[in-house]
């Protein structure tokens, strides 16, 4: 397997767009609605339990430019899920972006139910800094509502927790290790090495795991 065919097998579910770029930089560019998004977890697992009802109506998306004016943001007041729309400034008006997402958002949302259905894939998440563990085990109860999903979860190595291992820690459920995250202000400064480190780890105990079923 190939490293696109490796990074092609993980979805990412936030909450930044780190592990979107790392796909990016792996040159795999898979479709995903939180692949440069953020939302707060608890919002997260209230969009999954309530099998995404609401995300995305046109009265709930906001657009506007980010803050440094150079290309547009979108909104879901609802979820509080905010995303580039990779448009630039001059580009679109606000309300072709707004028309655009409103018609965009259901083929996503479809498409990640139809994703978790199938559990062919890994699904990432991460914060920006450390989590901690304990909310971990009802996202991944979250995500096997739709079938024998595995949540890759990641966290800040420590002493017992060397950077680029995994390890089950629950049923559905791995725990990834790194050295550092990407800072807030500069998504793109992550960690590759480590990422990949992660991945392939985490990918060799689900497919052992899927060959023992």
């Amino acid at each position: 397997m190939n490293l696109r065919e490796l990074i092609m097998r993980f979805e990412s579910l936030g909450e930044s767009c780190e592990f979107g770029l790392v796909q990016r930089r792996s040159e795999a560019e898979p479709l995903g609605l939180f692949r440069f998004a953020s939302t707060p977890l608890s919002k997260l697992l209230a969009a999954l339990n309530t099998d995404f009802a609401g995300l995305g109506e046109p009265d709930a998306l906001n657009v506007e430019l980010s803050a440094n004016g150079r290309e547009y943001m979108v909104s879901d007041k609802r979820f509080g899920l905010l995303y580039h729309a990779w448009v630039l400034a001059g580009e679109m008006t606000p309300e072709e972006v707004h028309q655009r997402e409103i018609r965009r958002l259901p083929l996503l949302i479809r498409k990640l139910k139809e994703d978790l259905s199938q559990a062919e894939k890994i699904f990432v998440y991460h914060g920006m800094g450390r989590l901690g563990g304990e909310v971990a085990p009802p996202l991944a109860a979250a995500l096997r509502r739709y079938g024998p999903n595995t949540l890759l979860w990641v966290d800040l190595a420590d002493t017992d927790h060397p950077a680029g291992t995994a390890e089950w820690a629950g049923a559905g459920l791995l725990r990834g290790y790194i050295d550092r995250f990407a800072p807030g202000e500069n998504a793109h400064d992550f960690s590759l090495d480590c990422w990949l480190a992660i991945c392939r780890a985490a990918h060799y105990l689900w497919s052992q795991s899927r060959e023992a079923r």
